[in-house]
């Protein structure tokens, strides 16, 4: 889990792990290895990314499983 000082900052994810499932799941918004985002939350529940102009909330469970470089 990113530390509260990265809000508002653009990151390149790295790697998806999770399996076939979990990345076929999460292509349609945008998220696979080698995209941007940017974190703009960070909550008890989840985080909020900007990735492509959209807005998309991730839960902690499934952020964890997206690596990133910044």
């Amino acid at each position: 889990m990113p530390s509260l000082s990265v809000n508002n900052k653009v990151f390149r994810i790295t790697e998806v792990r999770g399996g076939l499932s979990l990345l076929q799941k999460l292509i349609p918004f945008g998220i696979y290895p080698g995209a941007k985002i940017k974190v703009l939350s960070i909550g008890r529940k989840g985080v909020l990314i900007e990735v492509n102009n959209s807005i998309v909330f991730l839960d902690n469970k499934i952020f964890s499983k997206i690596y990133y470089r910044g």
